[in-house]
């Protein structure tokens, strides 16, 4: 009698022993490795087809697998009407097998058993597979300037070195099928098919690229550095080139970053193409440009390539150009500051490209009768500090000049009249005035009206003013300096003298009145700093009536702090000229703050 563990073992090893019988069963049902190829022969002979195996990119394999793959193909190499194609690298495929091409011995290498033919595949020339990379390329980059000395210059140093094999054509064009339908709208194709060429080609160069936008862009930390710091940083990454590709690459990335190609480069090197066009094609030495293409995305705080593409087909679209400008005006950059100059940027950059086009009555009308919340605008743009009302004008001014004085009489006139804006009647006779001489406050004359369409417009204005003086219409004007140098001129001082003395009551009056009487520079952080100056219009008022009227109101709660600090940079100012005989000193007397 067996206890209950011996009597579990016996039956556990009766169970092992019926399945090992069975396996074994199967097992010699089954033929033999031998067997199995004697049928499989039988099987080819009685078969007239003839098959072709071919086995592509083995010396892509580790060693141990290209070994591997060879002694199979030698296991099977003699079966009837099987003819095997093994395309690779002979010099990696024979060091794996541990045989040398140029062996001598006569005892056969192992390579030497299993392959009966080699044949050397022909090396295409230079050009056949810059043809084939062409035609690759164009189907992606349409269109592209093959005239144009940017071209010659990727074409020669660095197409002609990068594509050398049949796979770098291959690769190449497949990187640039993957990146241009997503960015070929926001980036010129050129720096698109350089860029992807630094990246497959020229990896180290590349990531410095990627992590240098400051130097390269001119932006950030770097904007206001001294040339000797940008000069050091390009100096430091000369010497990591290459010698033998330094000047090939060089020349790329001076094409790439015309604004700081003096620093890249050792020798007194510029851009290939002049400004107008370096932002019109939006290279990657544009700011959204580089951030379009590392992030694969344009960005969401620009103007698109692709609205301004458009633009110029519909320049003679009136309500579209109205939309546009003023979905600009109301848009914002991160630092909170509008989009409308950047905007007014790319399009003067547009009209010096393609000025007959660009140049029409409709834009001109487009940015009139969009003018309004542009004046309004009180904020800095670039390093000039210039507001977005300057940047508006100067590109009107550039229209009405191109258009010359004729068409400029009738057009401009014609414009205006869409629009009842006093701010922008009031800011385009005073320009147009200073710009023919007749108002103080430019130093050169240019005659973009003539006097006759300057009469024309001034006695429209005068017409609206006088309409207006009762109501808020001309209270509600951002600023009155315009006004007042405008009204002035056509009626004499009379009628602004008086309409000023009637409202020096009230805070934000006089407020508005300081803009134009004070000079300002913009510090950091958007800070402003407020100097007296000598803008007083005579006959209009006195300074002591100003000081007796600002320093009245200088503590009104009613007022913001910038308008506040107008007010006391007022004061201060005056009671110091007072102090100093009423010499008046353009002296820095406050601060605004952000």
């Amino acid at each position: 009698i067996m206890d209950r563990h011996a009597a579990e073992s016996w039956t556990g090893m009766a169970r092992i022993t019926h399945s090992f019988d069975k396996y074994l069963a199967d097992w010699a049902e089954e033929p033999s490795v031998q067997a199995a190829y004697q049928a499989l022969q039988s099987s080819l002979r009685e078969n007239p087809r003839r098959l072709l195996v071919i086995i592509d990119d083995i010396d892509r394999l580790q060693r141990d697998e290209i070994r591997t793959i060879m002694q199979l193909v030698k296991s099977v190499g003699q079966l009837t009407n099987v003819l095997y194609l093994l395309s690779y690298d002979r010099e990696i495929i024979w060091k794996a097998l541990e045989a040398s091409p140029s062996a001598t011995t006569d005892r056969p290498g192992f390579a030497e058993k299993i392959i009966q033919h080699e044949v050397e595949l022909p090396q295409p020339g230079r050009q056949t597979l810059l043809r084939m990379f062409d035609k690759e390329a164009r189907s992606v980059l349409e269109p592209i300037d093959g005239d144009s000395l940017r071209w010659h210059h990727l074409s020669q140093h660095g197409l002609q070195r990068w594509i050398r094999h049949p796979r770098n054509v291959m690769r190449y064009s497949n990187a640039l099928k993957f990146v241009g339908p997503m960015l070929l709208n926001e980036i010129d194709p050129h720096d698109l098919l350089a860029m992807e060429g630094l990246r497959m080609f020229e990896r180290p160069v590349f990531e410095w690229v990627r992590t240098n936008r400051d130097f390269l862009l001119g932006a950030g930390t770097l904007i206001s550095a001294q040339s000797e710091e940008r000069t050091d940083v390009g100096r430091q990454f000369r010497q990591t080139l290459p010698e033998a590709s330094r000047e090939s690459l060089l020349t790329i990335l001076c094409d790439l970053f015309p604004s700081a190609a003096r620093y890249l480069s050792e020798h007194q090197r510029f851009g290939s193409d002049r400004f107008q066009a370096f932002i019109v094609r939006r290279g990657i030495g544009n700011e959204h440009g580089y951030d379009a293409y590392f992030s694969c995305f344009p960005s969401d705080f620009g103007v698109p390539k692709s609205a301004l593409d458009e633009l110029e087909v519909r320049s003679d679209d009136l309500l579209w150009l109205r939309s546009l400008i003023a979905t600009y005006t109301r848009k914002r950059d991160p630092t909170g500051a509008s989009l409308i100059s950047e905007l007014i940027q790319e399009l003067e950059a547009r009209i010096a490209i393609n000025p007959d086009r660009m140049v029409n009555s409709r834009l001109l009308e487009a940015l009139l009768a969009e003018g309004e919340p542009i004046v309004r605008l009180d904020e800095p743009t670039g390093l000039l500090g210039f507001r977005p009302s300057s940047s508006w004008w100067f590109l009107i001014e550039n229209i009405l000049t191109r258009l010359g004085v004729e068409r400029a009489d009738r057009n401009l006139y014609a414009a205006l009249s869409g629009t009842n804006s006093m701010a922008v009647w009031t800011t385009v006779y005073v320009h147009l005035g200073r710009a023919s001489g007749v108002i103080p406050g430019r130093d050169s004359c240019v005659s973009i009206v003539s006097g006759e369409g300057l009469v024309r417009i001034g006695e429209a204005l005068l017409a609206k003013i006088e309409q207006s003086r009762g109501g808020n219409q001309l209270l509600d004007l951002p600023y009155y300096y315009d006004l007042i140098a405008a009204w002035t001129h056509i009626a004499g001082p009379e009628a602004p003298r008086e309409w000023i003395k009637d409202h020096l009551d009230i805070a934000q009056f006089v407020a508005k009145l300081s803009v134009g009487l004070l000079n300002y520079h913009f510090g950091s952080g958007n800070s402003r700093w407020y100097s007296l100056g000598d803008n007083f219009e005579k006959g209009l008022l006195s300074r002591e009536e100003l000081l007796e009227a600002a320093a009245r109101h200088v503590e009104c709660l009613d007022l913001d702090s910038d308008q506040r600090l107008r007010l006391e940079a007022i004061v201060l100012g005056l009671r110091k000229d007072a102090s100093k005989g009423g010499a008046s000193e353009d002296v820095v007397v406050g601060a605004s703050g952000s």
